[in-house]
């Protein structure tokens, strides 16, 4: 990782030793990576003190609300079970915290028993966050009215070889009540440490989209039918970003104010297993 203003990075939860000892045919010679814990970095995702040095009150509140629902809804921690360890079938995932004037910054970082693997989906992982804080940068260069950056993380899969996280952000301006929510999702393969595209799932048109809206659960469909896309559902596209579940079930991921109202927030679509289609 290349952040010079990382200050913890915490490696994979350590794997519970009763685990091991039940299943130790499946327990090389290699030790098993520990957990280093920093008792001065808060990994929580959620803010406890003011984003920045020039946020006004009603931004800071904004951005602690915004923080305290993301983070306690949200899966972090997650330490494999041995032997799905040991076959790739998992991997470890722990909170790396980036802290800075402007940014508040928690996202995963991964171990596998494989380092290509642990390279790849930490490099990929990485890449994006920093791409989000140089934005970051660049925007407060030219504006006085500064943005700051939120980010947290939620795991949807760790298991049958698949991981799937889902990386929140929320900026806001210094001076604003509101702000802006974006996910982007990333799915691997734990056995090779690819990305896995939405077509190796079996892919969305046009009709398993309508199916799939016509289908929605009630929220879904009260937030679109008040929204911005009312009596327009055959406008709607296939979004760009989508989860899956260990078994394999699919997710797609409408931004915030996209088909529906703003207020609505994210929606998530479930489109159930693709290949079944």
């Amino acid at each position: 990782m290349r952040y010079a203003q990382k200050l913890a990075i915490l490696a994979v939860m350590a794997l519970p030793f009763g685990a091991m000892a039940h299943d130790a045919s499946a327990v090389t010679s290699e030790a098993v990576p520990v957990v280093k814990v920093s008792p001065n970095v808060n990994t929580t995702g959620i803010v406890s003190t003011r984003i920045s040095d020039t946020a006004a009150p009603t931004t800071n509140k904004a951005v602690r609300e915004n923080s305290d629902k993301e983070a306690r809804a949200s899966m972090m921690v997650m330490a494999p079970n041995a032997n799905n360890f040991y076959q790739r079938l998992q991997v470890g995932v722990s909170p790396v915290a980036v802290k800075g004037n402007h940014m508040d910054i928690t996202y995963p970082e991964v171990t596998s028993v494989s380092k290509t693997v642990q390279k790849k989906i930490n490099e990929a992982i990485g890449d994006y966050v920093e791409d989000l804080q140089e934005d970051l940068t660049k925007t407060n260069l030219k504006n006085d009215n500064a943005t700051n950056l939120y980010i947290t993380y939620d795991v949807k899969a760790n298991g049958n070889g698949l991981f799937s996280v889902l990386i929140k952000s929320y900026t806001i301006q210094d001076k604003a009540a509101n702000g802006n929510n974006t996910v982007k999702a990333f799915t691997f393969n734990t056995t090779s440490g690819q990305r896995v595209s939405l077509s190796d799932f079996g892919g969305v048109n046009k009709e398993k989209l309508q199916k799939a809206l016509a289908d929605a659960p009630e929220d879904f469909k009260t937030a679109v039918n008040s929204g911005i896309m009312k009596d327009k559902q055959r406008d709607i596209n296939v979004p760009k970003e989508f989860y899956a579940t260990e078994d394999h079930n699919v997710f797609l991921i409408f931004q915030q104010g996209d088909i529906a109202a703003r207020a609505a927030g994210t929606l998530y679509l479930p489109m159930g297993k693709l290949s079944d289609k």
